[in-house]
């Protein structure tokens, strides 16, 4: 499949995927993907997946939650975590990831903040140890993660962990954890439903845009990732509305999908800070 890539910043467009995912090296990538929910991975980041499967990567899904307040029918409530299990096996296949490369937490629905530590108040351990280790394990290189912005409490959890969990795998620290050291090199932020925050369309002046990136995919792409979504059976319901507004994603003969660019640990700039005190100290 043929995808172009947008950058919004510096208005271009390429069909380079290092595009997206600067200095991209094929069958060396490791592409982690933060899915709060099962399905949220192939809603908001499914073109993503292929494109990156189709330019070499290998692909890992994490998902957070286990799904158990995922029922539209209370008569499904105790069975639907293992329903929803063989749904994700099988959607993921569908866009060509193995089942072994989709891990579960298994975190409760609306509650996944409660395990973003290492150690549990309670006792325990948090999500701190499996993500790094995972991470570690895949040697995750690129990381796609979920919007923070007033989405979904699970969403926001997934979004801080990727931030803050994240860039551990690659430092020096509880090295017992996992395999080698693994440094995510960059990572994109993926929209389910809402908006991105405001303050990340400051950087874009006067263009009234969030995100900064976008995946332009042909119709297949569309309809393998609807033909994955629709594996879901039991979220029928609850995520009818957002596969009827997929249609707004169509421009053309061309679908879109947002992203931002996230800089994990953006480093503080001291240069432009003494250039203003000098600029200050040679005021009369």
């Amino acid at each position: 499949m043929d995808f172009e890539y947008y950058d919004f910043r510096r208005m271009q467009k390429s069909v380079d995927i290092s595009a997206i995912f600067p200095g991209f090296a094929g069958g060396r990538e490791r592409v982690a993907v933060f899915s709060p929910h099962d399905d949220d991975g192939l809603l908001g980041a499914g073109y993503a997946l292929l494109a990156a499967l189709g330019a070499g990567a290998r692909v890992f899904v994490v998902i957070f939650c286990a799904g158990d307040c995922g029922y539209s029918d209370a008569s499904l409530k105790q069975s639907i975590v293992s329903i929803r299990e063989a749904e994700s096996k099988a959607a993921y296949a569908r866009l060509g990831i193995p089942e072994q490369n989709v891990t579960n937490l298994g975190l409760p629905d609306f509650s996944a903040y409660l395990y973003m530590a290492n150690k549990l108040a309670g006792g325990g351990t948090g999500a701190f140890t499996s993500l790094v280790w995972l991470l570690r394990e895949i040697g995750a290189t690129r990381l796609i993660m979920p919007n923070h912005n007033r989405e979904h409490a699970d969403h926001e959890a997934a979004s801080f962990a990727a931030d803050y969990f994240a860039p551990q795998a690659g430092d020096a620290v509880v090295t017992d954890i996992g395999g080698n050291l693994s440094r995510v090199v960059s990572a994109l932020q993926y929209s389910v439903w809402a908006d991105f925050s405001p303050e990340d369309a400051l950087e874009q002046g006067k263009l009234p845009l969030r995100a900064n990136r976008a995946i332009a995919a042909p119709m297949e792409a569309e309809r393998l990732v609807c033909e994955a979504i629709s594996c879901f059976k039991s979220q029928g319901r609850i995520i009818e509305d957002l596969m009827e507004a997929r249609i707004e994603r169509r421009t053309g003969d061309k679908y879109i999908e947002l992203y931002i660019e996230r800089e994990l640990r953006p480093k503080l700039n001291y240069g432009a800070y003494g250039e203003a005190m000098r600029h200050i100290d040679a005021l009369p």
